[in-house]
């Protein structure tokens, strides 16, 4: 899901865009949005509310919060990248505890043969998805500036 959304904005990430900030760690995709930061609300967000406790919501919020500003002090990230990829990782998150059971009922109701085709067609979405966001921007290239600003903060 990460991977696709990022082809789909195509953004830059902070030191590609300006040459005056120097990136702390290599990334290679485009920015937006943030997988660390959704990736964290996703799995720590999943965490928190299959244990329902409070104090559990709490830590799990204050790592969520620490992962996405790292992502900013590192200089790999606007705060828009950050903030939309926690943003998508809660709505994950809701999806999943809205529709897991529902769909669960749906798909155990299925024989196995409809199952696995059900299951192998939604990894195929999934897949052509990636693949329709890629031939999107078969065309379109780096702006120079980009590179030239990636090659300034890792040489070689």
């Amino acid at each position: 899901m990460n991977a696709v959304l990022k082809l789909v904005f195509h953004q830059p990430r902070p030191f590609w865009y300006s040459d005056q900030v120097s990136a702390k760690t290599l990334e290679t995709s485009f920015g937006i949005p943030s997988g660390h930061a959704q990736n964290s609300a996703a799995m720590w967000g999943m965490l928190a509310a299959s244990l329902k406790r409070n104090w559990v919501w709490v830590i799990t919020l204050l790592l969520i919060l620490i992962i996405g500003l790292s992502r900013l002090y590192l200089a790999v990230h606007f705060p828009t990248d950050v903030i939309l990829g926690w943003l998508i990782g809660f709505l994950l998150v809701w999806l999943f505890l809205r529709f897991e059971r529902p769909f669960l009922e749906w798909l155990n109701s299925l024989n196995l043969v409809t199952r696995l085709v059900v299951v192998f067609a939604i990894s195929l979405g999934f897949i052509g998805l990636g693949m329709l966001a890629r031939w999107l921007l078969a065309d379109w290239q780096l702006p120079a500036v980009w590179i030239e600003n990636f090659a300034r903060n890792f040489p070689g």
